[in-house]
C-alpha cells in the first residue's frame, strides 16, 4: 500500500471502526486472497460461477455484496457494488486493507481506460480533501 493511501485509510480510522472491508463484505483481513474481483452489479451466480467452483455468500445487503470462490488452492474475493463510479472508489477504499495479489475488474471494456482515468483522479480529488480536514 503507498504511503499516501495509508495516510487515507488512516484517516478513515478516526470515524470509524477499524476494519471496514470485514464488516461490509465478510471479508477476513488474515487472508491473502488470489484475486480481488470487484463487479458492479454482478453477482457470481449470475455469471455460472457456482458450476465452475465452490461459492460462498459472506454478506449480503440491498446494493453490497461479498462472495469467496474456491477452486483447489484458489481463493478470490468477489464484491457486488452499485453501479456508479462513486460506489466503486468508495468500495474500493474499503477493500485498501485487504491483502490480494491481482485486482480484476468486471467494467465493459470500452468504459475501462475512460473510466479508470476519471476513478484515478477522482481518488486524488478524496486524498487531497482528507489531507485538507486533517490540518483543519
Amino acid at each position: 500500500m503507498k504511503e499516501r493511501l495509508k495516510e487515507i485509510v488512516d484517516s478513515f480510522h478516526k470515524y470509524n471502526s477499524e476494519h471496514m472491508a470485514a464488516q461490509s463484505f465478510g471479508f477476513s483481513e488474515d487472508i491473502v486472497y488470489d484475486a480481488l474481483v470487484v463487479a458492479p452489479s454482478y453477482i457470481p451466480y449470475k455469471l455460472k460461477m457456482d458450476e465452475r467452483c465452490k461459492v460462498t455468500t459472506l454478506a449480503e445487503r440491498s446494493y453490497i455484496a461479498g462472495y469467496l470462490l474456491e477452486k483447489d488452492d484458489l481463493k478470490i474475493a468477489w464484491i457486488k457494488i452499485g453501479s456508479s463510479a462513486g460506489n466503486l472508489i468508495d468500495h474500493l477504499a474499503l477493500c485498501a486493507e485487504l491483502s490480494f495479489k491481482q485486482l480484476i475488474s468486471l467494467v465493459p471494456p470500452a468504459l475501462s481506460k475512460r473510466f479508470f482515468l476519471w476513478v484515478r483522479s477522482a481518488l486524488r480529488l478524496i486524498a487531497y480533501r482528507a489531507a485538507r480536514r486533517t490540518l483543519i
